[in-house]
């Protein structure tokens, strides 16, 4: 989307060679300090800090860099902001000129009908000046989000709910969501804790049981022992941590056989579409 762009009309150098009769008024009426302020301030916002860049080229800058950008544009807004307010102010003075005034013959007409198009293009131009930065910001953070996730393991993509949904959609199209959702489920075995009770046994008819979630054999054979010893959902004191190990050991080698599927995942997240998965709190500390 390109920058807006101020019209002439709003200019202080314009106004000035328009202005007739009202420059005699009493601070011109408040138009030409109005037209001053939103001028300057316009003037103030960098509206080409990335340089427009496309979401291909942003898909290759490296994180650092993309915090940099991130930074300069969010210095933008306030001065957006301020921009804005000095443009709505305008058409509100230049409206209330043309409300006092275009019944009178304080002015002559053609004056009044100059400050009715200042009126009007101040409310044309302050829309895309309040939203203009928002989808260039966007773009950026969705793409900062997106490099900050080179770096994430399985476990920190498991700690966030909104990730870990979103990995979950994509899996089953790639039919790994049972994979997933195994370890979306042991994932407590990370803080020392393991599934109990009948859940434990659900778990494992699930997911373990005939390798349904590639649980590798030696993690499998492992939990079955305590499953035909009828230890699994209630274990004796004595073999608890030899059960919680059990769990422990089937999400790591689970994890590590499904960190491949990272790579393919990040590369289906598009920077070009509605989704705020990469806009996560997560991927923009």
């Amino acid at each position: 989307m390109p920058p807006p762009i101020y019209p002439a009309i709003l200019t202080k150098a314009n106004w000035d060679t328009n202005k007739g009769s009202i420059a005699k008024a009493p601070n011109e009426l408040g138009i030409g300090p109005a037209i001053s302020t939103a001028e300057t301030s316009f003037n103030k916002i960098d509206w080409n800090i990335p340089g427009n860049p496309s979401p291909r080229q942003l898909r290759d800058t490296p994180h650092p860099i993309l915090c940099g950008l991130c930074l300069a544009m969010q210095v933008q807004q306030p001065r957006a902001r301020a921009a804005y307010e000095a443009l709505v102010t305008l058409a509100n003075v230049a409206a209330g000129v043309v409300s006092r005034y275009e019944r009178a013959v304080t002015f002559p007409k053609p004056i009044i009908e100059h400050v009715r198009k200042i009126q009007q293009a101040a409310t044309q131009l302050s829309i895309p000046v309040r939203d203009g930065l928002d989808p260039q910001l966007k773009l950026l953070r969705k793409a900062r989000g997106l490099a900050a996730l080179q770096s994430f393991t399985v476990g920190r993509l498991l700690d966030n709910i909104q990730l870990s949904q979103h990995f979950l959609q994509w899996s089953r199209t790639q039919l790994c969501d049972l994979e997933f959702e195994f370890l979306m489920d042991t994932h407590l075995t990370t803080r020392g804790q393991f599934p109990t009770g009948p859940r434990a046994n659900q778990m494992y008819d699930k997911y373990v049981h005939n390798n349904k979630a590639n649980v590798s054999d030696a993690a499998y054979l492992n939990l079955k022992r305590f499953r035909d010893a009828n230890q699994l959902a209630d274990p004796p004191v004595a073999v608890r941590e030899d059960v919680r190990a059990a769990w422990a050991r089937a999400y790591n080698e689970a994890s590590s056989m499904l960190k491949q599927r990272m790579s393919p995942w990040r590369a289906s997240l598009r920077l070009d579409t509605d989704d705020s998965t990469l806009l996560c709190d997560v991927l923009q500390a």
